[in-house]
């Protein structure tokens, strides 16, 4: 029964309208090399980056707290209270989770605190399926080889709630 509601729920995310996205730099510059298609069966730690909110409150709190005839002057926040204030909403984690968990059968694990990073270890070929893009191998003059992609998409429901993922395009 799992497996075909992940065939049916693969299917439905398939046909989904889909955003194509291609955050910074392309790996296509002159320094990099792009090579073969990458080995289907490598591992990639995907990082799906989520929007963070309330960014202009912080910014906000850094200015009072700077200000010296701010009543805030000096009372800095704490580092639970900065992660409590930009974390992704709780609809945007769940979005990407959910889609981890429908295409990997797998959980994402939290990279940081608040939640605006979150990981999951794939190979290249659920990576290429999920990302509807191809995989290469680049190299580097002076730095380690990567396997990245020109660009790649998600689902427009899942692209609202998210920045970039990497390894892709940088």
């Amino acid at each position: 029964p799992t497996m075909w509601l992940a065939l049916i729920l693969g299917a439905a995310a398939a046909s989904e309208p889909r955003v194509r996205l291609q955050a910074g730099a392309s790996p296509d510059r002159p320094e990099w090399t792009r090579g073969a298609r990458a080995d289907p069966t490598a591992l990639v730690q995907l990082t799906f980056l989520l929007k963070q909110q309330n960014v202009h409150m912080l910014e906000k709190a850094l200015e009072a707290v700077s200000d010296p005839f701010s009543a805030r002057y000096g009372k800095h926040l704490s580092n639970a209270e900065v992660h409590a204030m930009v974390a992704p909403t709780p609809a945007a984690l769940d979005a990407v989770r959910t889609y981890v968990r429908t295409a990997v059968g797998a959980e994402a694990a939290y990279a940081t605190p608040n939640g605006d990073m979150l990981t999951v270890t794939v190979n290249v070929n659920t990576a290429e399926r999920m990302l509807g893009c191809e995989y290469y191998a680049y190299t580097h003059a002076t730095l380690p080889s990567a396997v990245l992609t020109p660009s790649y998409s998600l689902p427009s429901a899942l692209a609202a709630h998210v920045v970039a993922v990497s390894p892709t395009v940088q």
